[in-house]
């Protein structure tokens, strides 16, 4: 399963160039990652939100060497998602975990969205494997703003964390663009990331089928 899901990476290489947008063409990042543990909360008050603790994981390259993210924790995050909610991440707790970056301005986001939630509507997820969709590079004059209606007409069906204006998050998992997908076995280490849109349904099985062989 690895090297399948490493073909299909690779196979995405030339297309990942040219579907990845850059983070340093966003005006504002502002996102968050998602749901392991969640308590009501009201939606204002959170400036100690997101909080991150943890090494952060070097930087995603374009180049085509082995990811030095391998085999790294991730840090564990606490965040506000997009309704108000506090969710808890803990990385090590024994299930295999995709995040996915969007930014809601990005178009290859606004294609990747529909995409994905088609595929959860089909198929689902793994038992053993959440999805944390994180919303970042917010932009109050950019296309589909605010983000939480953005994903609501979309009709996401999992929580959407909110990072931190400065990007906090996404820094700390090494986003280079959007979107972008951190895969982690249940141990809390990344066993594979990818940035760019994912070209089909066999993409998307193959992100979650190597979070769930990540499952001891």
């Amino acid at each position: 399963m690895v090297l399948a899901l490493a073909l299909t990476a690779a196979a995405c290489g030339s297309t990942t160039v040219a579907s990845v947008t850059p983070s340093s063409e966003a005006a504002t990042p502002t996102s968050a990652p998602e749901t392991t543990t969640t308590n009501a909360a009201p939606t204002t008050g959170h400036a100690a939100l997101p909080q991150v603790s943890g090494a952060a994981l070097p930087q995603f390259g374009q180049g085509h060497g082995t990811d030095p993210a391998i085999g790294l924790r991730v840090p564990d995050v606490s965040a506000v998602s997009l309704d108000g909610e506090i969710i808890t991440i803990e990385q090590a707790n024994g299930r295999g975990k995709v995040y996915g970056f969007f930014a809601h301005w990005c178009p290859h986001c606004q294609a990747e969205l529909p995409r994905l939630v088609a595929y959860f509507e089909t198929i689902g997820l793994p038992d053993s494997v959440d999805f944390h969709a994180i919303s970042t590079a917010i932009n109050p004059d950019a296309d589909n703003f605010p983000p939480e209606r953005w994903f609501a007409t979309e009709e996401w069906p999992f929580p959407v964390l909110d990072d931190s204006s400065s990007g906090e998050v996404s820094a700390a998992f090494g986003l280079p663009g959007f979107p972008y997908f951190v895969v982690v076995d249940g141990d809390g280490n990344v066993t594979q990331r990818l940035a760019g849109e994912l070209p089909d349904d066999a993409a998307v099985a193959a992100l979650l089928d190597l979070a769930a062989d990540g499952v001891s």
